[in-house]
């Protein structure tokens, strides 16, 4: 099985109306196998404990959107490559 890296491009805070009663923001990044760059099209990216998540683009990239503001594990498995996860943290920007 080989192993693949994700490489977290931008997480952020976006925007919302003042009525949103919690920060929300949005993670994408590329999922790629760090041998060579290649991308891993169809990896499934989520946030642990959560149902959010995305399916990774034939280019690598993944955006999850309505992320809210905390302290996350990013999930990331594919088929024929290990299992991978990230600590990250969303931050309210206010």
């Amino acid at each position: 099985m080989s192993r693949f890296r994700v490489l977290l491009c931008a997480f952020s805070l976006v925007a919302l109306p003042a009525a949103q009663l919690s920060a929300q923001g949005s993670i994408s990044g590329r999922v790629t196998l760090p041998d060579n760059s290649t991308p891993v099209p169809g990896a499934m990216v989520r946030l642990g404990g959560t149902t959010l998540g995305a399916l990774v683009d034939s280019t690598g990239a993944f955006t999850i959107i309505r992320v809210p503001a905390g302290n996350w594990r990013l999930e990331i498995s594919a088929p024929g490559h290990t299992f991978e996860s990230r600590q990250l943290a969303v931050r309210d920007n206010a």
